[in-house]
């Protein structure tokens, strides 16, 4: 919205009547017209004829061909694994183009026995079917039981409950870890295929993921650690104490604190006396897990040389659950030269057909290090063996075209922003023993070696990061922005993150606006692209050196903040007044639990009156907007006590506030916001309201329909639109186009900006 005063509440909705009315017409006109014959956008900004994100990075430029793309086939080869079914798999993806894998190797502790002949035998699998193969090699680096029970002082410890795995903090398990994998790399070094092996997955704890959530390792090695973590962080006992508030506690026998209630939405923070020995031992956790992490990636690079990749499962800031769980260190692994990318999960939150299927982790932070991150797609396909008869059957009542929609969707998802893919068999029996499967899978990877090539038949001109005809976007609508730091004074997991990370990233993808998702040191510290809206999703932690930073970046950009639930509450203590400093809206707590849940308080095109989001459960602390400030512009209150619960000021500054207190989200709320500050949504309301995931890319558009339905986009320029999935469909000269799509279909277009006097 181009003004930056105050607007009362009938103000905001008399301009929604207005902007609906107007839009009601020009959608019935353009419908009977049949097309848009005017070549100038609505926007103000002539020169907006890019949609979408960040360039595809490290792709293949004219002095450095050719390009492939990074799509892989991962298969486990482990002693469960079929081998004579994964064979076949892999015959299907080499002949359908496939040329990069991942697969599971053995790693031997003990160094009177090699294990070359064991991983050669795994690796000729592969080349057997692809000789030209390209591989990474998955390696779990937990130590075997011969080795936990010579080394009882390592092993992971809940409760007096050991765990098969060796506490991340252990010096004797990163030592031994590394000299296996030294010995593992020096016993490839000679083979046949030593120029084929491009990196090294290394994969640890739980599920592999480098996760512990089931609760507190006080192993004594972790013990020992831990204290020597706290010697950097305090300069002596006085300061410890009165940190901890703990007159009796020392340097040298500081206990790891026992794991809290966590799953109680009354008691959000931690509080009392043991507070600051909590979110002490957090932020060792993940500090902990990352150096490890990062020694065994330097180990890597200099046994194999540093040119070899080192892929991790971490930084699931979004996905991982639990806050003590280890994964919040990722900025430190991105500013480390021994890492070079990450894997994730799609999401196990919302992946199923017609949901968002969104990152586990800020994709986007990673690119912008020159860093790669890989989605791995498990898809449950429904293939498996009958044990009884041997032979491979498909799931009764599982359409293959579901299947394959829910793949399209992963691959779109990656693909618009420019990540990476695996096609994954987990557990090596055959989940993706499909020849149609993987005949789309090569199709898939014609479409992203394409948009990553320049063709001289189509442009003289090829964009500098070599991208042929995709141009990067320089100001996303939406930049997602979570925080590591903050996840240190939660005492709440589960039920507190569902609302605040999971459904509101979800949320965004469903907004149907260029959208992405970045660390807050990244925004702190300038390291990305200028958003027009910042969405905060956990931004608990602020100092006022931070805060001022966000408040000086907003005023710069002239941007909208939109601030979730408990935004800036903690600088050096915690306090509401806090809050109010950074939204500046004045911010009250209720004196006790509260009942969240939300109303929305005006007539709009995606929220009706009285329509309802959020969460219904008591919270503590809760908060509420002030009232009595005349300024203040209404959007929602909560449904119990009809404290106002969403806010928005337009700042003298120049940049706008929106405080959300209820600790939920929805994407319809996100566009209302949204059109309040005349802000354009892809995805136009008809007769439904359509919450379709929609990816965007450098001039990609991807769609995953959520219902069945014909949906109205509009692009807000002349494009000609192209369905890369299906090259038969496309809208040629178009701004606006309508769609029929069924529930679950995905369609990926390629927009290219049409030829015209006023274009850039």
């Amino acid at each position: 919205m181009s003004g930056t005063g105050p607007v009362n509440a009938f103000g905001i909705y008399l301009r929604l009547v207005t902007v609906g009315l107007f839009i009601f017409i020009a959608i019935i006109a353009g419908l009977w017209v049949g097309k848009v014959t005017s070549p100038v956008p609505e926007s103000s900004d002539r020169n907006a004829t890019t949609i979408g994100g960040s360039p595809i990075p490290d792709v293949a430029t004219p002095e450095n061909p050719p390009y492939e793309p990074p799509l892989f086939f991962f298969v486990n080869t482990g002693p469960t694994a079929d081998l004579g079914i994964v064979a076949e798999e892999l015959a299907m993806a080499a002949a359908n183009g496939i040329v990069q894998f991942v697969i599971s190797v053995p790693l031997s502790w003990n160094s009177q026995q090699p294990e070359r002949e064991a991983v050669l035998q795994r690796l000729r699998l592969v080349m057997a079917a692809q000789p030209k193969a390209k591989l990474l090699l998955y390696i779990r680096l937990d130590a075997p039981a011969e080795w936990l029970t010579a080394h009882p002082e390592s092993v992971v410890t809940f409760e007096e409950q050991k765990l098969l795995y060796a506490s991340p903090a252990s010096s004797a398990w990163q030592q031994d870890a590394s000299a296996a994998l030294a010995r593992l790399i020096g016993t490839l070094r000679d083979s046949e295929m030593k120029d084929q092996i491009v990196g090294y997955v290394l994969a640890a704890l739980e599920e592999g993921r480098w996760s512990l959530d089931k609760g507190h390792d006080v192993s004594p090695e972790n013990v020992t650690a831990f204290r020597h973590w706290l010697h950097y962080q305090y300069p002596d006992d006085a300061k410890l104490r009165e940190a901890w508030d703990n007159t009796e506690v020392e340097l040298d026998s500081a206990p790891i604190p026992p794991r809290p209630e966590n799953d109680d939405t009354r008691a959000i923070f931690f509080a009392g006396a043991d507070r600051r020995a909590q979110e002490d031992f957090r932020r060792y956790a993940s500090q902990s897990t990352a150096a490890a992490i990062e020694k065994l990636g330097a180990s890597v690079k200099e046994a194999a040389g540093r040119q070899a990749l080192v892929i991790v499962p971490y930084g699931y800031s979004f996905e991982s659950q639990n806050n003590e769980s280890g994964h919040f260190a990722l900025m430190r692994l991105l500013e480390s030269p021994h890492i070079d990318g990450f894997v994730g999960p799609v999401s196990y939150f919302d992946r199923g057909l017609g949901d968002a299927g969104g990152f586990a982790g800020p994709i986007d932070s990673v690119l912008r290090h020159k860093k790669q991150w890989f989605v791995m797609d498990d898809t449950r396909t429904g293939i498996a063996k009958d044990p009884a008869s041997g032979v491979l059957t498909h799931m009764a009542g599982l359409q293959p075209e579901d299947v394959y929609n829910v793949q399209r969707r992963n691959f779109a998802a990656a693909v618009t922003h420019g990540a990476g893919l695996w096609w994954t068999d987990l557990d090596g029996t055959g989940s993706l023993h499909d020849a149609e499967m993987w005949k789309r899978f090569g199709a898939m990877r014609e479409i992203y070696r394409k948009l990553s090539t320049p063709d001289a038949t189509d442009s003289a001109e090829a964009p500098a990061s070599g991208v042929y005809d995709i141009k990067p976007s320089e100001r996303p609508t939406l930049a997602v922005v979570v925080d590591e730091e903050s996840r240190f004074y939660q005492q709440c997991s589960d039920a507190a993150n569902t609302p605040l990370l999971l459904q509101a990233r979800d949320a965004a993808i469903g907004t149907g606006v260029p959208t992405q998702f970045y660390l807050l040191e990244d925004v702190l510290s300038n390291h990305v692209p200028p958003a027009t809206v910042y969405l905060f999703v956990n931004a608990f932690h602020l100092p006022r050196e931070n805060r001022e930073k966000l408040h000086a970046t907003l005023k710069e950009q002239k941007a909208t903040a939109l601030w979730l639930y408990a935004s800036g509450y903690f600088d050096e203590t915690p306090s509401e007044e806090n809050i109010s400093a950074t939204t500046h809206i004045k911010v009250k707590a209720f004196d006790k639990p509260a009942r969240a849940g939300s109303v929305y308080d005006l007539a709009g095109r995606w929220l009706n009156k009285d329509d309802t989001f959020g969460t219904a459960e008591e919270w503590q602390p809760l908060f509420y907007i002030d009232e009595e400030k005349e300024d203040t512009n209404i959007l929602a209150k909560y449904a119990e006590s009809g404290r106002t619960s969403v806010a928005m000021e337009f700042l003298e500054a120049g940049w706008t506030s929106v405080y959300i207190a209820e600790p939920g989200l929805s994407a319809n709320l996100l566009r209302e916001i949204l059109q309040v500050l005349e802000l354009p949504i892809y995805s136009r309301k008809s007769h439904m309201k359509f919450l379709d995931a929609m990816y965007f890319g450098p001039n990609l558009l991807a769609i995953h329909a959520k219902d069945t339905g014909e949906r109205l986009m509009d692009l807000g320029w002349i494009y000609d639109i192209q369905d890369l999935f299906d090259p038969r469909i496309g809208w040629p000269q178009k701004r606006t186009f309508t769609v029929p799509l069924k529930s679950g279909e995905t369609l990926l277009l390629k927009l290219k900006p049409a030829a015209s006097e006023e274009a850039p």
